[in-house]
């Protein structure tokens, strides 16, 4: 058994489950197995991962998965976004997903592998999200059905308060240049708390992904409260024959001796 904060699957392991998982949901609801319906498949897997209550209601992922799809071709950089109330602290999650089908073993001569990723995601997830941002500021004159879902999204969050995390999650390992872009993005963040207070950008590798789909089937443990009778405790404890009453008996007949010696040597009476 896994010890809380390590993954329950070795990462091999895990690219298994997950490239069966995806290439599942992919046939069954997006009809096959291209790079689009793939990537479709992707988004809607991270969605349920990251929000389970949520994952079992697969027309709310849906719904969350292609709320930028509205208003003509293209996803506008965004794959998915909602905010989820389950949480102890709520957030509203906007995705931009990358996803390549992990090579898996089919004999010893052959290795598993993931895939790398270069920066392209966390640029478009940038762009995208700066984009709503200003829609979000200065409204324009027609709506954009592209951003106008989104943008109410990004609204509610800003009034009530509520974290924003911009997800990038791909199915392998980031590159330099992807780990960059992150850091440049939350440093661009963290220059103006103001304006984006509880505002951040993540990288969610595939190891990553691990302990999200691991703490799902196993959650941390929470803190235990534990009732203590303490009167039972100390009645038992100090009861004539226990040891412990002896003991505190035998420290008070040594007290009162030193008291009785210390006041024989005293020049004067007390």
């Amino acid at each position: 058994m896994s010890m809380p904060g390590t993954p329950t699957f070795d990462t091999s392991k895990f690219a298994e489950i997950m490239r069966k998982e995806i290439r599942d949901i992919a046939e069954k609801i997006y009809g096959g197995t291209s790079d689009l319906q793939l990537g479709k498949a992707f988004a809607f897997w991270v969605i349920k991962s990251m929000s389970p209550k949520m994952g079992t209601d697969p027309d709310a992922v849906e719904s969350a998965r292609q709320i930028c799809e509205g208003g003509g071709p293209g996803d506008g950089h965004v794959d998915g976004a909602w905010i989820d109330n389950d949480r102890e602290k709520p957030t509203l999650f906007i995705i931009q997903c990358k996803y390549k089908d992990p090579v898996i073993p089919q004999n010893i001569e052959e290795k598993f592998k993931v895939s790398t990723f270069e920066a392209d995601p966390a640029e478009e997830l940038e762009q995208a999200f700066f984009r709503i941002h200003d829609y979000v500021r200065k409204p324009p004159a027609v709506p954009d059905q592209k951003l106008s879902r989104i943008a109410e999204l990004y609204r509610t969050a800003r009034s009530s308060s509520i974290g924003v995390q911009l997800l990038v999650p791909i199915s392998g390992y980031a590159r330099d240049e992807l780990l960059r872009k992150e850091k440049e993005v939350n440093q661009r963040f963290e220059s103006d708390r103001t304006l984006f207070a509880n505002h951040y950008m993540k990288v969610l590798e595939v190891d990553q992904l691990n302990q999200i789909v691991s703490d799902n089937i196993r959650p941390p443990p929470k803190p235990v409260e534990m009732k203590v009778d303490t009167d039972s405790y100390f009645a038992e404890k100090f009861r004539p024959n226990h040891i412990c009453h002896r003991l505190h008996c035998r420290r008070i007949r040594a007290s009162k001796d030193s008291r009785r010696k210390w006041l024989q040597h005293l020049p004067f009476k007390l």
